[in-house]
């Protein structure tokens, strides 16, 4: 039962203003009831929600994630309904809008339940719509998979369109091709083509194409790389030589 801690203020309230309390005939154990029972149902704080459901992915550890699960991404609530995989590699979960009307954004806040406080997700690729140029290194390669595609196919990628081990499957062909797999394969490798693309283009630009926003990219994506230290270092070396260039001649 939750303690009832407003009663000194409303009685407060009652001597300073005693006409206008007894104008609304204040019952002060159905505004106790009302506040319970608000904090028994924290979708009631959001509005009604529609039961949209959505699907999420993500890289973060999910290993305490459960069914009934409470989670704000905003300002709307939203209740975990099915988990189709979980672990600390992360996984993919349904979420359903039980309070509010906004669509969810990549960050989630833990209301209430066993799952992690926060989860970072990323929108599924095979659900996304976006615009995004074809940049001269992909070319080739669909080109290739549109000659290899069968008359009235749809997807570029229609083998794993439905593969629910893809992580599983792309660690395989990682090492086939003779590398190690890295952590958080699919988050490094969109962080490492973010990186690189707002060295060329302005971020907003970028985080159009990629899907996020500017705060998430510069939180999770944006890296600081080895490359960019070296030309650092190296302009800094241009520009000594330039000066000391300069006494010499004086």
């Amino acid at each position: 039962m939750m303690m009832r801690t407003c009663l000194p203020v409303l009685a407060v309230s009652a001597a300073l203003s005693p006409t206008l309390v007894a104008a609304q005939d204040l019952d002060l154990d159905s505004l106790v009831d009302a506040q319970e029972t608000q904090a028994a149902d924290p979708a009631s704080q959001y509005g009604p929600g529609d039961d949209k459901e959505f699907s999420a992915s993500t890289e973060d550890d999910i290993t305490s994630l459960e069914k009934g699960d409470l989670y704000k991404n905003n300002s709307s609530l939203f209740k975990v309904i099915s988990i189709a995989s979980k672990g600390e590699q992360g996984g993919t979960f349904t979420m359903q809008r039980i309070g509010g009307t906004n669509d969810p954004s990549p960050s989630w806040a833990r209301t209430s339940g066993s799952g992690p406080p926060s989860i970072i997700t990323r929108e599924s690729l095979w659900d996304l719509h976006l615009a995004v140029p074809l940049f001269p290194e992909l070319e080739p390669y669909l080109r290739d998979a549109f000659e290899e595609a069968p008359d009235g196919a749809e997807f570029v990628l229609s083998r794993y369109r439905h593969l629910t081990s893809f992580r599983t499957q792309m660690t395989r062909l990682i090492r086939r091709a003779g590398l190690t797999p890295w952590p958080r394969v699919f988050h490094n490798l969109r962080a490492s083509r973010q990186t690189e693309l707002t060295d060329q283009f302005p971020e907003h630009v970028v985080c159009d194409w990629i899907g996020n926003t500017e705060g998430v990219a510069r939180r999770h994506y944006e890296m600081v790389t080895d490359e960019q230290f070296a030309q650092a270092v190296q302009t800094n070396q241009s520009k000594s030589v330039k000066v000391d260039s300069e006494k010499i001649a004086e």
